[in-house]
Parts: structure tokens; C-alpha cells; sequence
């Protein structure tokens, strides 16, 4: 994902490897333009994740990622109105996930 962002978007990315880390990132005063969550990560989970981060900032756009699209927790994404991309990435529908105005 990352590579893909740098290089066909020129993206400046910043990536953290848990929910509890990026929640740190956006409470330690960083923003983004797009945050990308992945569903099942260490410590909490996408939804927990995207929960807190909305708690912080409510205006944070905010998209799903994952491979587990038949699982519970893609069911409770899929009803926040959040984007969903299914992994692995195509690059048509990242593009209209970030081009959603």
C-alpha cells in the first residue's frame, strides 16, 4: 500500500504498525489527508481504531482496508459509511475512494 501511495500518487506516507500507535500520531498533533485502516490489527481492531480516532478529530477521512470482507468486523465498517477496499488493492478503486469529494 505504501509503495503503491508514494509511487503512482507521490504520496508522502506515514505508516505505524497498531491502531494504539496511530491513535498516538493524530493525539500527538500529526494530520492527514487520508487515514487507511486495515481491519484486524494489534491491540484494537479497525473499528475500535477508526472509533477513537473520530473522538480526536471528527472531520479525519478515514477508509477500511482488508481481506476479510465476509468477517464481523467488515459488517461493522461496512455500516459506519466508511470506504471499503478489499485486499488486495486495485488501483481503480483506490482512486475512487480518494477522489470522493
Amino acid at each position: 500500500m505504501r509503495a503503491l501511495l508514494e509511487r503512482v500518487f507521490r504520496a508522502r506516507v506515514e505508516d505505524v504498525d497498531s491502531g494504539k500507535a496511530g491513535v498516538a500520531k493524530i493525539k500527538g498533533g500529526n494530520r492527514y489527508d487520508v487515514i487507511f485502516l486495515d481491519l484486524m490489527m494489534p491491540e484494537m481492531n479497525g473499528n475500535e481504531t477508526r472509533a477513537e480516532l473520530l473522538r480526536e478529530d471528527s472531520s479525519l477521512f478515514i477508509a477500511f482496508m482488508s481481506a476479510f470482507s465476509d468477517s464481523q468486523e467488515w459488517q461493522i465498517a461496512k455500516n459506519s459509511g466508511a470506504p471499503l477496499l478489499v485486499k488486495p488493492l486495485e488501483l481503480e478503486h483506490l482512486i475512487e475512494v480518494l477522489t470522493v469529494p
